[in-house]
Formats: C-alpha cells, structure tokens, sequence
C-alpha cells in the first residue's frame, strides 16, 4: 500500500533535504485535534485531590479552606495536561488517497502543489526506532469525543490514552482517510524556530521508502522541472505522475509520466 503527503509548491524543500515536517495538534487546524473528553480525568483528578486533602488531618476550618480549593487545581492539572499533549507530541499526517478534490485544493495551493507517495511497508513506518511514539497507525472517525481514560487507567494503558487522544477525530474529517504517525519534539532531525510561532520539527525519511511524486494539474513548468531533476538525482527509483481533470467525472486521473 502507498502512503500519500499533499504539499504546497513552497514545500519542495521536503525532496531537496529528504525531511518531512511532524506538526504540533496545537498547529492542526482541527480545533478538536487531542482534546478528546476529559469528564473522566477530571474525576480522576478530583478524587486524587480531595485524597491529598483527607490525609492532612487539617482543622475543620482549614479542611474546608483546602476543599475549596480543589476544582482550580483540578482545572490547572487538565490545562496541564492539554498544554503538553498539544506541544509535546508531533504527528505526521498521511492519507491512501491520492487524488481527494478537497485535499489537492486544501493543501496543494489549489492544485499547484505535488502528492509524494510512500511505501506503507517501509519499516520506517513501522515506528520501531527511539524516534517514533506511535507506528503509523489509521485515524478512527466517530460523531463523539473518545473519553480520555482517568489517571490510573492511563498508567496501565497508553494504547487507550493514544486511541482517544491522537488517533480519534470527528467524522466530518472521514473524507481524509488518514493515517498518523507521533514522535517527540526532542526527537527531531532539525528544528526552524519560529518567532512568535510554532516551531517546526523536521525528521529525515529514507530515501527509498519514497515511491511516487504526483503533479497537481496546475503545478509551474518551473516546478515541474525542478522536481523532475530532484527526483532524477535523489530518488532515481520513485515513479512520477501527472494528475488530469477527468473528462466525464469530477475526479483526478493519475496518469504515469512516459
């Protein structure tokens, strides 16, 4: 199976340097993205909370003092929690798909971009390395927020933790197919700093787990071109193609470069 990244014009970088950005959930732009419910870690919190103070053996006075002051530590202890997974976790989004109307206009400038295709079985994927959290793993599409589990049950699954926070997104996104992949900031290849931003985490990909280089229909000459010579010097071994409105249809034809 192949593996599809839609790009920008602008990000032909990724085929010069053979670096491909892991995004931050905070910089997605599902405002949903790792925030499943967390009903259930807020009662986790709250009892942890409420324990702490039972065990003080305060004054009566003091005991109510101290159990007012639980659901704003139970509020900064779910912020917290939002906080990290949101910057601390980086996700490489890819799809099956290769010629979705909605994701060529989104995420290719409108069709000048390109599509780069990865071999799925490729063990880069398979997460295997200290560089990787998650192997690539599919996106399960729901009209509910997955529960994220309480503060024991996180401890003893985080295949639960990472099904409800990384790896579950609403249905209105099903269209994407997509596919996920989750490493740390601290575990990238590079970093660009960005002012004011969020930074942007580079990881290194073999070059030979990269299989195909789609054109958008819309794409330069001179971009054209210049891929052509990247993809000839770096990649001698990846099959490019050119994608066509279809005559009768509205979809893309993906057709083989001669």
């Amino acid at each position: 199976m192949i593996v599809y990244k839609y790009l920008h014009p602008d990000r032909v970088d990724v085929l010069e340097t053979g670096t491909i950005r892991f995004t931050q959930s905070a910089a997605l732009n599902d405002p949903f993205e790792t925030h499943p419910c967390f009903t259930e870690l807020e009662d986790s919190f709250r009892k942890r909370q409420q324990a702490i103070v039972d065990r003080q053996q305060l004054s009566r006075d003091a005991y109510v003092l101290a159990s007012l002051t639980i659901p704003k530590r139970v509020k900064q202890g779910i912020e917290r929690f939002k906080d990290q997974i949101s910057n601390e976790l980086c996700i490489l989004s890819l799809t099956t798909r290769r010629n979705n109307l909605l994701m060529w206009s989104h995420y290719t400038a409108a069709h000048r971009g390109f599509v780069i295709g990865f071999d799925f079985g490729h063990p880069f994927f398979a997460g295997k390395s200290s560089t990787f959290i998650t192997p690539l793993t599919s996106v399960q599409y729901s009209n509910k927020r997955r529960m994220c589990p309480g503060i024991e049950r996180v401890r003893e699954s985080l295949k639960e933790l990472a099904d409800a926070v990384i790896f579950n997104k609403s249905e209105h996104w099903a269209y994407e197919e997509e596919y996920r992949m989750v490493s740390h900031p601290k575990r990238a290849d590079r970093c660009l700093t960005v002012s004011g931003g969020q930074n942007i985490y580079l990881y290194s990909f073999p070059s030979e787990a990269l299989r195909e280089i789609i054109f958008g229909h819309l794409m330069s000459k001179h971009l054209r071109n210049r891929i052509r010579e990247i993809a000839s010097e770096g990649y001698p071994s990846v099959e490019l193609f050119d994608a066509h409105l279809s005559k009768t249809d509205f979809d893309l034809e993906i057709r083989r470069l001669k």
